[in-house]
């Protein structure tokens, strides 16, 4: 039986905190609106993987919320967690289903063109053009290795904030709200970059509901 591990949330913790936030409300994922969306011009959009590679079911619906609104003007980072040793051949697959269904958007992407040097994995949708779409991160095999891959894809989405804003990295002007699947946590963050808004949106694992591995297994990855 698997249980509620809060590991995307974590993540999306020490994701922000590198971006350098303060606290702001929390959003469960399937309450976001265009309209919410609206508020923002960069998102930060994390889930993890279950089953035969397949996004995580909170995720779907809001899909479709980011397909109905204008991200034309948005800057879309995307990250996930995952099990390379267990689920080797569909690794963080579930970056790789956001970016497919985002990629025609009009947004700009951030952090989308991560090295696969040091992980251990045999196939994954995420990767693209020989590179992840997004920071793919295991907690379960390789959580030594976490701070390090944060840092670098934190340090590079904020240089390419500054230049395609023209402005400097600063703690202000940039508000920031994470939406997760459901309402487990507090209020966790808010952000942090100079003229503009940014937005976590993310999935926390909610491994109380169980999906279905390709082997007929329950589980999640």
């Amino acid at each position: 039986k698997w249980f509620q591990t809060g590991t995307c949330e974590e993540l999306a913790n020490q994701i922000a905190e590198k971006l350098g936030v303060s606290s702001t409300d929390v959003h469960s994922v399937d309450k976001m609106t265009a309209d919410k969306i609206k508020e923002y011009e960069v998102l930060v959009l994390g889930t993890s993987t279950w089953g035969d590679g397949e996004l995580q079911d909170d995720w779907y619906d809001g899909v479709k919320v980011l397909k109905s609104a204008d991200l034309s003007m948005k800057f879309v980072a995307l990250f996930g967690c995952g099990d390379s040793d267990s689920y080797c051949d569909t690794f963080c697959d579930g970056i790789g289903v956001l970016y497919e269904d985002l990629k025609d958007s009009g947004c700009t992407f951030l952090g989308n063109k991560v090295s696969t040097d040091g992980y251990s994995f045999s196939s994954s949708i995420a990767v693209v053009d020989g590179a992840f779409v997004g920071l793919p991160l295991d907690e379960v095999n390789e959580s030594n290795k976490t701070a390090e891959r944060i840092d670098a894809w934190t340090a590079e989405i904020k240089s390419k904030l500054r230049k395609e804003t023209d402005h400097p990295f600063t703690l202000n002007g940039w508000s920031a709200c994470i939406m997760q699947m459901n309402l487990l946590s507090e209020q966790i963050m808010c952000s942090a970059i100079s003229a503009g808004t940014l937005s976590f949106f993310y999935a926390l694992i909610r491994t109380s509901e169980r999906s279905r591995s390709p082997d007929g297994e329950a589980g999640l990855h």
